[in-house]
């Protein structure tokens, strides 16, 4: 079953990828017809939320360090840590993807 899922989120990623605009996009700014600083930065609210969402990363990774010094009795902060790892993945990415454009 997860591998067929695996499969699945592959063939997504692939169209995702292939129905993006990349090769649209030109590879050089200059005669572009694209006035230089025209691009979109991330604004203080995306910063803000990347900033906790590093904070609750760091607050997670200690809530699951805390349970496996007590001998890992508790699932709760591995799901934790993974919804905050996925959640930084996400708007790390967002902040990075808009930073490099």
């Amino acid at each position: 079953m997860i591998r067929s899922l695996g499969a699945l989120a592959c063939i997504a990623s692939v169209y995702l990828v292939r129905i993006s605009n990349v090769r649209d996009r030109p590879f050089s700014v200059v005669g572009s017809g694209q006035v230089a600083g025209s691009t979109r930065r991330p604004g203080r609210l995306t910063w803000s939320i990347g900033v906790v969402s590093l904070l609750l990363a760091g607050a997670s990774f200690l809530y699951l360090y805390n349970d496996a010094l007590h001998g890992y009795h508790e699932a709760l902060p591995v799901y934790v840590f993974a919804g905050t790892a996925l959640a930084c993945a996400l708007v790390w990415s967002y902040l990075v993807s808009r930073f490099l454009q």
